[in-house]
């Protein structure tokens, strides 16, 4: 079985609109590990509009681990910490954001408003490039202006996570091909947030992968991600 890094979660008990509590919580992470996840990033949403959000954020985060920490067993993927920045203003304008990054790395990620791409997004990662962060975007399947958005980012520090989900639902296969004719090294998470309608899905959805993409599948849902963040699975 392919081990997976999963570095979009949303997996800590109350902290967002993900696991509800901690029996949730350790559902959804014993069924990650059983579909071969071994790292999993808690990523839970953040938004930035005043000086003490990075704070707030960061102490209700550490309240989530704190419960979870004692319940985590060798049957569960490794929890490492990040955070979901959702980017509708220039957050270059707080003191602090370096440490929203995933967890060990100078990564941050960046979640977009879905509709329409905004030019002064590229202006604002490369405020944040120059700062010294690089950023991953989360979902980019999900942007329906995702192409420019790709456009407007060349030349920047940028990567891009795709949603496993994108792989298994219905009529969602020529989104994933178009988005792989790009040639990009991007990365495959769960976005999980429960375990009903939004749950793990790496392992149906590498199967799907392998299938449709071979050798390629296993780049998507592992070897980039330990490359390009240097995390081991």
């Amino acid at each position: 079985m392919l081990k997976m890094l999963d570095l979009h979660s949303h997996c800590l008990p109350g902290v967002d609109d993900g696991a509800k509590d901690l029996s949730e919580s350790i559902a959804m992470l014993s069924d990650s590990f059983k579909q071969g996840v071994r790292v999993c990033a808690a990523t839970p949403h953040c938004r930035v509009h005043r000086p003490s959000s990075v704070d707030t954020f960061l102490e209700k985060r550490a309240k989530g681990l704190e419960k979870l920490k004692p319940h985590l067993t060798d049957e569960m993927p490794k929890i490492i910490l990040g955070a979901e920045v959702y980017l509708d203003n220039d957050i270059n304008n707080y003191q602090g954001i370096e440490r929203l990054c995933l967890e060990n790395t100078d990564y941050i990620m960046l979640e977009f408003p879905i509709d329409k791409a905004d030019p002064r997004w590229a202006e604002w990662i490369y405020e944040l490039n120059r700062k010294g962060l690089k950023v991953l975007v989360a979902h980019v399947d999900r942007y329906m202006e995702w192409e420019k958005m790709m456009a407007d980012f060349k030349g920047l520090d940028v990567k891009y996570q795709v949603n496993a989900s994108r792989f298994t639902e219905f009529m969602a296969g020529r989104l994933v091909k178009a988005l792989m004719e790009y040639g990009h090294d991007y990365v495959v998470s769960s976005d999980m947030h429960n375990t009903k309608f939004r749950s793990c899905n790496m392992g149906k959805a590498y199967e799907k992968a392998k299938k449709k993409f071979g050798d390629k599948a296993d780049l998507l849902f592992s070897e980039n991600a330990s490359k390009i963040f240097g995390i081991q699975p």
